[in-house]
Formats: structure tokens, sequence, C-alpha cells
């Protein structure tokens, strides 16, 4: 009997480039479900380089591309070889969400709007998403809020990075397709 509950994606994630045999297990047993369900993969991808490791595995275990999201790549984009490397990826139509936009220091994000601006130039605009990760950790052992972003966590895309990353140059364009058109093509079950 199937149980009326349902995920809504699959999350998968990797501590570094090169993945373990346990994350390359969980990420061959994340495909399988994504055949099995139709939900999109999203992914915590924070080491630059793993995002080809968790491609790869996704790709030859015969997912589509199209429905997975690589997350947690501000720094990806905003280095130009790794940049070019996520083009060819998203070429192949892979997408990617940068997160964790703390932008108290607004300079900071200059080369990610301009890494926004070329793959839209490149055709791939359809395939960003920005998202924010922010929740509670429990790495330590005690379960407590993270700390590495500003609070309140909930508004803070819409209060705070959206507004500084329109005056750093995001077009109107830009932004509904990475807030609002992107998402609604990835998020429904297929």
């Amino acid at each position: 009997k199937r149980h009326p509950v349902r995920a809504g994606c699959i999350k998968l994630g990797t501590s570094q480039a090169p993945m373990t045999q346990l994350e390359k297990k969980t990420f061959r047993a994340g495909a399988r479900a994504w055949k099995r369900t139709g939900v999109h993969i999203t992914t915590h991808c924070t080491v630059m380089g793993a995002e080809t490791s968790q491609l790869s595995i996704l790709d030859d275990e015969g997912v589509d591309l199209r429905r997975v999201v690589i997350g947690h790549v501000s720094w990806h984009l905003m280095d130009p070889g790794y940049r070019k490397t996520m083009l060819e990826w998203m070429k192949r139509g892979a997408n990617f969400m940068p997160t964790n936009l703390d932008v108290r220091k607004p300079e900071n994000w200059r080369l990610l709007i301009e890494a926004i601006h070329q793959a839209f130039d490149a055709g791939y605009g359809s395939q960003l998403l920005f998202g924010m990760d922010h929740g509670y950790c429990t790495e330590t052992g005690v379960f407590t809020r993270v700390h590495f972003m500003p609070q309140p966590p909930w508004l803070y895309m819409f209060q705070n990075v959206l507004p500084v990353f329109r005056s750093l140059g995001l077009t109107p364009a830009e932004e509904q397709a990475i807030m609002i058109d992107n998402p609604r093509r990835m998020l429904p079950v297929q």
C-alpha cells in the first residue's frame, strides 16, 4: 500500500570533491529513488570540484540533469575556472543554486552578479535558482540554530539579498527567472 505522504525532493550531499565510497553509494541510491518518484534532486556541494563528481554519478545512473539542482555554488560561480565547468554542465541540463547569501558586505557579491549575467548571456539563465540554507545544526552534539547567516533567516532573501543584488545590477528579468520561473519549473513532481 502506498503511503499518502511523499517526498518533494531528494537531498544528497558530499563533503569533498572526490567522493567517499559511502557517498557514491548514496548518490546511486538517490538516482534510483529519482527514477521511482519523479521529484527533483538537490545537492549539498560546498567544495569546488564536487559538482562534477556529483553530476557524473547522477548522469551515469541515467538521471535527467534538468531535474538536478546543485546547491551552495556561489563561490563556484564566482571563480572563472569553475564557472566555465558549470556552464558546460548547464549545457547538459544541470541547474545551480547559489545559497547562504550573506550580503552584509555587498561588494563581495559583484562577481556573482557578473557570473549570473554571463550565464544568462550564454542562454542558461533558466538553470539558476537562489536559495537560503538556514536552520539547526547538530554537528556539535547540541541542537542549536546555525549562526553563519544573519537573523531573521526566513525573510532575509527578500529584505536583504534581493535589494543588494538589484543595486549590483541584477535585472528584473534575471530576478523573475531565478526567483519565480525556474523554481516553478523545477519543483513539481514529474
